[in-house]
């Protein structure tokens, strides 16, 4: 490129096409910083002739440079290009590429409702069947029922042996509607399982194509939600037997977010998605697919907490996640994941009121206001679903009644997510303890029959084989028991609690457990099992990493727990560094 001011027509014009082709091959390599180099350098040789010279090659160039100076973040020229090419007169199949990174970029950028706008409005364009701007339950059910009636009539086999799908203008509409199914799931809701129905159902009438896997994802997830778990894993597995097909790689990093953050809890351990989500998060990383990536990254973030990792290592993969979404300019995650990080440093920490989940890192109010403000929905959730989880651990139950019973029921929010599952837990915890301590006949029956809804809730999810809530399950029941008089059953569930927990586990949640049942045997004058129950609470809490809440149980019983404990190391647990995904920071 240094010599291109001395080279004749046909050397400019191979050096033209040299600089497109290792701007194509750094970008398959994921050298995005190289790429948007070449890309620029044969623009620039082009000059603004180039679309009259060549028409096709120009759009070809911009598109693919526009592509890559979004994936690095240099949005300013992106803009620039996109502008450059919509407002050209050519057809509208031939500008779906730049449509797709404005699309793209909006969604990042938390701009939803641009983003659908935008995308309603192509496929509009390219004549499709419009999708309706709202979607009732009826409408949904029917829909629903159909794609279920579609599918069920075939097997692994008969999904293998689809063909192909080939027609380009069909493809187009698969790409928008994979799209569509992040960007509704944000804004809009009720049009999300209208928009996988769609993907799914041509995908089975017009052939196979990089979309497909995700639209058997999707419906995956929805059947899980539905509480078809059984035949919402087989789409998982069918959505990962599509990958194997050649061209797949892109979607790799969707498909896992689809098949490991929705699917496959339903029916394993929670702590094997760990893995699996580093990898997707990997996938995303060396194919451009930045959303995906960050998305993963996110929900192993949340996981983590879940599944009781010890906190010191906890805290060090989330800092260096909000430096990866940082650098990746994702602002949902980064926010999504800051209420968690605030947490554990809570936890980790000694401030006054560890409860309360505000600090260096985020306030609670500021960020709730900026995420209601906003309409950020998922932000929203975690703020929200957070805080109850540091009320519940440190036993503030009046603030946790206070917050819980202030918003509207957050699970639409995060349907198909281990989140929604764990939200549920909180409420009919926090309910039956309110219950138990109304002095009012008519609220105590309110709260205790929300609280029920939530046990059935429960209840339904463990029948239908779900690893992840037997303890939950347990300890509900117990509280319930407890609201009700029953001590025989109060106590059997109680330990049996605890001991679900310690088996697959949950630390902070045998801790919970034994908390409890030490409060409730306290207030039953038995001081034995009050002991013992404190002491393994405060014991599990320093395994777990939690110094704040293992300081607060040493001074609220310190006729239970005298001198300092070494805490134990937990072993056994796959020790995943996120830094060999970051380069070694």
């Amino acid at each position: 490129n240094n010599t291109r001011s001395q080279l004749d027509e046909k050397g400019r014009q191979d050096l033209i096409a040299l600089n497109i082709k290792a701007g194509s091959k750094a970008s398959d390599n994921a050298a995005f910083d190289s790429a948007v180099i070449y890309y620029q350098a044969a623009r620039e040789m082009l000059g603004p002739k180039g679309w009259e010279i060549d028409q096709e090659r120009t759009l070809k160039l911009f598109s693919a440079e526009a592509q890559a100076r979004f994936t690095n973040g240099d949005l300013h020229v992106m803009n620039e290009l996109i502008e450059e090419v919509l407002s050209r007169d050519i057809p509208v199949e031939d500008k779906f590429s730049i449509y797709e990174t404005k699309i793209l970029a909006a969604t990042s950028g938390d701009r939803h409702a641009e983003a659908l706008s935008t995308t309603l409005h192509v496929c509009k364009q390219l004549g499709f069947k419009p999708l309706p701007s709202k979607a009732s339950k009826v409408k949904i059910g029917i829909e629903y029922l159909k794609t279920n009636v579609l599918v069920k009539g075939l097997c692994k086999e008969d999904i293998a042996a689809l063909p192909d799908l080939s027609d380009k203008k069909v493809i187009m509409g698969q790409q928008l509607m994979e799209g569509l199914i992040h960007i509704t799931a944000v804004a809009n809701p009720n049009l999300f399982p209208l928009v996988s129905f769609r993907m799914l159902k041509e995908s089975i009438k017009s052939g196979i194509n990089r979309n497909s896997p995700s639209a058997f994802g999707t419906f995956g997830m929805i059947l899980c939600i539905m509480g078809d778990v059984v035949r919402g894993r087989q789409m998982g597995e069918i959505a990962e037997m599509l990958l194997k097909r050649p061209g797949m790689r892109k979607v790799k990093s969707a498909v896992t977010l689809f098949v490991e953050a929705f699917i496959y809890h339903w029916t394993a351990p929670l702590q094997r998605s760990l893995t699996p989500l580093l990898k997707g998060y990997q996938a995303g990383l060396d194919t451009g697919d930045i959303r995906n990536a960050a998305m993963n990254l996110s929900n192993r973030g949340w996981n983590l907490w879940y599944s009781s990792r010890p906190l010191d290592d906890v805290l060090h993969q989330l800092e260096v996640s909000v430096k990866v979404y940082k650098a990746m300019k994702a602002d949902e995650s980064r926010m999504s994941i800051l209420p968690l990080l605030q947490a554990v440093i809570n936890l980790e920490g000694d401030a006054p009121k560890p409860w309360e989940l505000s600090g260096k890192e985020m306030q609670f109010n500021q960020l709730y206001d900026l995420a209601v403000s906003t309409e950020n929905h998922m932000v929203r959730v975690c703020a929200v679903a957070t805080q109850l989880e540091l009320f519940v651990i440190f036993q503030e139950w009046s603030a946790a009644k206070r917050l819980l019973l202030k918003e509207v029921d957050l699970r639409p929010k995060v349907l198909g997510a281990f989140m929604a599952i764990r939200y549920t837990f909180m409420e009919g915890l926090i309910l039956f303890k309110a219950a138990q301590s109304s002095s009012s006949w008519i609220e105590r029956k309110k709260l205790k029959a929300r609280a029920k809804k939530s046990l059935k809730m429960m209840t339904g999810w463990l029948k239908k084989g779900n690893p992840n809530v037997v303890h939950c399950v347990h300890l509900l029941e117990a509280e319930h028991a407890v609201l009700e008089g029953n001590t025989i059953e109060a106590e059997e569930s109680y330990k049996a609690a605890s001991t679900a927990a310690t088996r697959s586990g949950f630390l902070h949640d045998k801790a919970l457990s034994h908390e409890l049942a030490g409060n409730y045997y306290m207030e039953k004058g038995i001081e034995f099992w009050a002991k013992y129950n404190i002491k393994l609470a405060h014991t599990t809490m320093l395994e777990w990493k939690a110094k704040a809440k293992a300081t607060e149980l040493a001074k609220k019983y310190p006729q239970f727990i005298s001198g300092r404990r070494k805490s134990s190391r937990t072993t056994g647990l796959s020790q995943i560094i996120i830094e060999e995904i970051d380069g070694g920071e």
